[in-house]
C-alpha cells in the first residue's frame, strides 16, 4: 500500500475548513454554531448553517466544498500514473462514505485570551483500526493468487475500506477542544492543527 497517499486523501477535510470557512461569519458569531456548521457541511455535506453564516446560498457552499473535496483528491494521486480512473473513483467514493460516518457534538465553550475554546464530543470509528493489516493481507493474498498488479493497488485499500464500513462500530466518546478566534470584523477561524485533532478523534488510526 502506498502510505503516501493515504493521509492527504483522508484528511482532504482539513483544506476545506482552512481554505472556505475562513471567508465570513454572522454580525454576531456563535462560535458554537460555527464549529458545528464547519463539521456538518465537512462530514455530512450538510451545508444550511454553514451557508448562513458565510451569507452565501446553500448551493454555493455545496460547490465550494465539493471543489475542494475534489481538488484534494487530485492532489492525494498526484504523481500516481498507474492507477486507473475508475479505481480512483471508486477511492473517492469510499472515502466520502467513510466522512457520513463522523459523530460528534459540540457541547460547550468558554473564552479565552486567544477567542473561544469550543469543546467537540467526537464519538470513534472503527473503520481504521485495522488498515495497515488488513490492506496488506489483501495484497499478500494476491501476490499468492498471482492476481496482484501495481496498477491495482488502490482497489485492495478501497476494498478494505467498504467492508469496515459495513463492520464499523463506535468506542468511547473522547472530548476535544478546539480554538475559534474572531477578528474585529466577526470572521471566524479553526486552526488546520485543531481540525486535525478533531479527525483523529473520529477516525482513529486515519494518520
Amino acid at each position: 500500500m502506498r502510505k503516501g497517499m493515504r493521509k492527504p486523501a483522508l484528511l482532504a477535510a482539513l483544506a476545506v475548513a482552512v481554505s472556505v470557512l475562513c471567508t465570513g461569519c454572522s454580525e454576531k458569531p456563535d462560535e458554537k454554531a460555527y464549529v458545528r456548521a464547519a463539521l456538518d457541511a465537512i462530514y455530512h455535506r450538510e451545508c444550511g448553517a454553514y451557508a448562513e453564516l458565510l451569507h452565501i446560498s446553500e448551493n454555493q457552499a455545496e460547490e465550494e466544498i465539493e471543489k475542494t473535496f475534489q481538488e484534494n483528491m487530485e492532489t492525494a494521486f498526484s504523481g500516481d500514473t498507474v492507477t486507473s480512473d475508475a479505481d480512483k473513483e471508486a477511492y473517492i467514493d469510499a472515502v466520502r462514505e467513510v466522512y457520513k460516518l463522523a459523530r460528534y457534538e459540540v457541547t460547550d465553550s468558554k473564552e479565552t485570551e486567544e477567542g473561544f475554546l469550543v469543546t467537540v464530543c467526537a464519538e470513534p470509528c472503527t473503520v481504521f483500526e485495522n488498515l495497515e493489516a488488513g490492506v496488506t493481507e489483501k495484497m499478500t493474498l494476491a501476490l499468492e493468487n498471482g492476481t496482484y498488479t501495481e496498477n491495482k493497488a488502490v482497489s485492495y485499500v478501497t476494498e478494505y475500506l467498504n467492508e469496515a464500513l459495513a463492520d464499523n462500530e463506535y468506542g468511547e466518546k473522547t472530548e476535544i477542544e478546539v480554538t475559534v478566534t474572531i477578528d474585529g470584523d466577526g470572521v471566524c477561524q479553526i486552526s488546520e492543527n485543531d481540525l486535525l485533532k478533531v479527525e483523529e478523534a473520529l477516525f482513529p488510526g486515519v494518520v
